[in-house]
């Protein structure tokens, strides 16, 4: 090859590393819908969300606030959504930024965030008794098509996530008081009538679930991972994932419309259901299991003439006695392994009676179908269900239990 031709290759290659420098990167846009439970019964959270909304409208992105209590809306102001811009609004200041993101920056997009973040922090407030966090969700769904098409779609919210109206009210049923099974059977409930939106690939941050403020009841850290739970299942449920962030707080919100306080005491403890993973004695969520047991460690503790069936249970059908064998080994070793988590907490040996029942537990729902697993009915089969023998509940079952006694 001629060095005329070599040279050639070579100044075409700097014209095109040159134009593509010259050329402002491609980058997805996000659209962000901020939920914001600035109700009664609530604590006030200070978020900074300053910076990420300068990276979002630099990136083509937009945004709009959704004011939570008993019938959340979009906000606007003078007729336009407070923070959002027209799709050639949009792509006008994308496109500024990437010519001069310095001037950009300074004279378009921090005094526009300034007064978002203004607005969200005097201006924004329920308008409306009670506290309706679901309809908030399907109003988001709204707010989305509202703010354009984007590649990245996120929801920030902070809010306590308790409702006292609408289809979960609280105040109506305690959905904290459910076993994991029974919450699924809920949750599709709720899609089967329509009230689970669409957020389809949709990110959640939830800043400050379950944080309440006076006259509501504090919730327990049992309590919060049992809420954590109900939502988790919803917005999976509705297509999206979520992230449930600890934030501090110092107040609490006045001049806001009534909201019901909700009892949530909880009734004295006849049993609990510790999940493990599929053939595993491993738990299925390692915190919440932590959280259960130190929480029924204080209860027994306190009642030192107490005794409680600790019953390990597997999931599947029994075909064979190899099967049979194998099955009471792993409940057995799951129930070793709760006892074993209930000694560390102080609870003593001599309250605690193990039992290990395999797939042949009272409460073993069926799991097989043509012969092959399910495994979302078999993930409420692999527990340790821990029972106060005195209760009327473990004397329902007591002859057929005691055929699994170890110890």
């Amino acid at each position: 090859m001629s060095k005329k031709i070599l040279c050639s290759i070579f100044i075409i290659c700097i014209l095109i590393c040159f134009f593509l420098s010259a050329c402002c990167p491609v980058e997805s846009s996000t659209a962000l819908v901020i939920l914001a439970g600035k109700h009664a019964n609530s604590v006030k959270h200070i978020i900074p969300i300053d910076e990420e909304l300068k990276e979002i409208y630099s990136k083509g992105g937009n945004t709009c606030i959704i004011s939570i209590d008993g019938n959340p809306e979009i906000i606007y102001e003078n007729d336009k959504i407070v923070g959002c811009f027209s799709k050639e609004e949009c792509e006008s200041i994308s496109q500024a930024y990437c010519d001069n993101d310095m001037f950009c920056m300074e004279n378009i997009i921090e005094p526009y965030v300034d007064q978002v973040c203004t607005f969200l922090k005097e201006k924004v407030a329920a308008n409306e008794t009670e506290v309706d966090t679901l309809k908030a969700f399907q109003q988001a769904e709204l707010a989305f098509h509202a703010l354009g098409k984007h590649e990245l779609k996120r929801i920030v919210i902070f809010d306590s996530g308790l409702c006292t109206q609408g289809e979960l009210d609280f105040n109506k049923f305690n959905f904290l008081s459910v076993d994991n099974t029974e919450l699924l059977a809920i949750v599709e409930k709720l899609y089967e009538k329509n009230e689970i939106p669409d957020l389809k690939d949709v990110v959640v941050d939830w800043y400050g679930i379950g944080q309440v403020y006076a006259p509501q009841e504090e919730l327990s850290q049992l309590q919060i991972s049992k809420l954590e739970n109900v939502w988790r299942l919803i917005i999976e449920k509705a297509g999206g994932s979520v992230n449930f962030i600890s934030f501090p707080y110092k107040d609490f919100y006045s001049n806001v419309p009534e909201v019901a306080t909700i009892q949530l005491s909880e009734e004295k403890i006849e049993y609990i259901d510790i999940l493990f993973e599929g053939g595993e004695d491993v738990y299925l969520n390692e915190m919440e299991a932590d959280l259960q047991i130190k929480e029924l460690a204080d209860t027994i503790k306190n009642n030192p003439k107490s005794v409680w069936a600790i019953i390990g249970c597997t999931a599947g059908s029994t075909e064979t006695e190899i099967k049979d064998l194998e099955d009471a080994h792993l409940s057995k070793d799951r129930a070793t392994k709760v006892q074993q988590h209930l000694l560390k907490y102080g609870v003593p040996k001599r309250q605690l009676k193990i039992y290990a029942a395999g797939p042949y537990d009272p409460w073993h729902i069926p799991d097989c179908k043509n012969g092959e697993l399910d495994d979302n009915l078999a993930e409420s089969n692999r527990k340790v269900r821990i029972i106060d023998m005195e209760s009327s509940y473990y004397q329902e079952y007591a002859n057929e239990l005691e055929s699994y006694v170890l110890r």
